[in-house]
């Protein structure tokens, strides 16, 4: 049998080699490249979590209805007397949940913190709201020009200014004559605070019972972000002399159902229990309209109905038989 020798060709066995080391390193660069930038993208979400962090220690964030806003804590500081304490104790919040008023109010008050300064021409509206906020962080300097503008405007168009006042007050009596039809809308927890506390401390809030109107409250309280803030205001009006013992209770006891902090129960006892809000309306005209929030209280007045049906827990929360289950007196 013929010896069959194999006979390697040198060139082809070097091009061979040189194409392995062109693979390896190919492979070696694009391995290379992956970690630089794997590297790349660790380091700038390291460098973005530092520059927020630091941000987030500096600033604070003002959150309305369409977004947020970062301000600057020393500039904050420099015109809120509320913040410069809340530096000093070392408590200043890191954002503030302003979504009850209106968005160019909003921003018309960060950019005073900013710059010191306010646009000349502003609603009404935007007016009374950015004096209440000045009211809230005790800003005097925003507090002084914004009385001076309306005193200045209310000079210059008396009429307008008088015609927004009476169509709040109209819009006012439509909304606490149709309360009850208003808390059954959708939207009814969308009413900002400060008007819903004027309007729940309204005499002409048109209910058949006091219990009617802490119904609604509850309603309201439930749809907030941070019902425990708002709860000693709306409470506070609450006219807790037309409420038995067992109506305080079920208000105690639909908190708990409705799963609200138990600071918000303590508010409530507390309120209902404080001779702030057992005084009564003892207006003549009043009693002769037969308001039902004015007048001596009638314990034979108490509505048959118990229930609290404004504020039954809906969807998503848990119906709880036991706290619904009223002890008869």
């Amino acid at each position: 049998m013929p010896n069959r020798s194999v006979k390697y060709d040198k060139k082809s066995k070097s091009e061979g080699s040189e194409r392995r080391r062109g693979k390896s390193d190919s492979s070696d660069r694009s391995q290379s490249r992956r970690r630089s930038k794997s590297e790349g993208r660790r380091s700038r979400r390291s460098s973005r979590s530092q520059s927020e962090s630091r941000r987030n220690r500096n600033t604070i964030k003002l959150i309305y209805k369409k977004g947020h806003r970062y301000v600057k804590i020393v500039d904050f500081v420099a015109v809120s007397q509320l913040i410069k304490q809340h530096q000093v104790t070392g408590r200043v919040p890191r954002s503030i949940d302003l979504t009850d008023y209106y968005d160019t109010t909003i921003t018309i008050f960060a950019d005073y913190i900013e710059k010191g300064t306010v646009k000349a021409r502003i609603s009404f509206y935007a007016l009374a709201e950015l004096l209440k906020l000045t009211k809230t962080f005790v800003m005097d300097d925003l507090q002084r020009h914004l009385e001076e503008t309306l005193i200045l405007t209310a000079e210059m168009s008396t009429d307008h200014l008088i015609q927004a006042v009476l169509t709040e007050n109209a819009l006012h009596y439509l909304a606490a004559w149709s309360f009850v039809e208003m808390a059954a809308l959708p939207d009814y927890q969308r009413i900002p605070y400060h008007q819903f506390v004027m309007l729940l401390a309204s005499c002409e809030l048109r209910v058949p019972h006091e219990l009617v109107a802490a119904d609604a409250a509850l309603l309201w309280l439930v749809g907030q972000p941070h019902p425990a803030v708002y709860a000693p205001g709306v409470f506070a009006v609450i006219r807790s002399a037309y409420l038995s013992k067992v109506d305080r209770q079920l208000i105690v006891e639909r908190i708990a159902t409705l799963q609200m902090p138990e600071s918000v129960a303590r508010f409530a006892q507390i309120s209902m229990e404080s001779r702030h809000s057992m005084r009564v309306c003892l207006e003549a005209i009043h009693i002769n309209r037969h308001l039902c929030r004015c007048g001596i209280p009638d314990p034979e007045n108490r509505p048959k109905e118990t229930s609290l049906p404004l504020s039954r827990p809906r969807e998503g929360i848990k119906w709880s038989e036991k706290s619904e289950s009223i002890k008869e007196s």
